[in-house]
């Protein structure tokens, strides 16, 4: 009987030695997972630049970029990435652009979004909308 209640006790104990993180950790947490997105898209807008650069026309979408060897992760998908509104001067500098990455499916990961003229990223939750754009289009 006292080996029975001991691992009962033992049991009991460790189903409560784990605490649920707080939504603060939670969220640091996907804010982390997020950096994979938040490198991929200046990968994207750096071929977008040299794509511009080489043609002399902005891309009109991802499968006009060369093979991009982009980060693998469980929380995006090569097909979650996406760009709109890029245009450039005459001069080839970028005026305006918008790079989206959009997690898979059911996974609770951020959607990130990058200004690809001032380089900043500002996150949403995969269900909620973007804020708006966090800057200016220009520097």
């Amino acid at each position: 009987m006292r080996v029975f209640s001991a691992v009962l006790l033992l049991f009991a104990l460790a189903a409560c030695g784990k605490a649920e993180p707080t939504p603060e950790q939670k969220q640091a947490a996907m804010q982390d997972a997020a950096r994979v997105a938040e490198r991929n898209l200046v990968k994207i807008r750096d071929k977008v630049v040299e794509y511009r650069r080489k043609q002399g026309v902005a891309p009109e979408n991802m499968d006009q970029l060369e093979a991009l060897a982009l980060e693998s992760s469980d929380d995006y998908a090569e097909l979650g990435y996406h760009f709109y509104n890029v245009e450039f001067d005459k001069d080839g500098a970028m005026t305006q652009g918008w790079f989206m990455a959009a997690p898979i499916v059911g996974r609770k990961a951020l959607r990130v979004r990058l200004n690809g003229v001032t380089s900043e990223f500002d996150h949403a939750n995969a269900d909620d909308d973007h804020n708006p754009a966090p800057s200016a289009n220009t520097p």
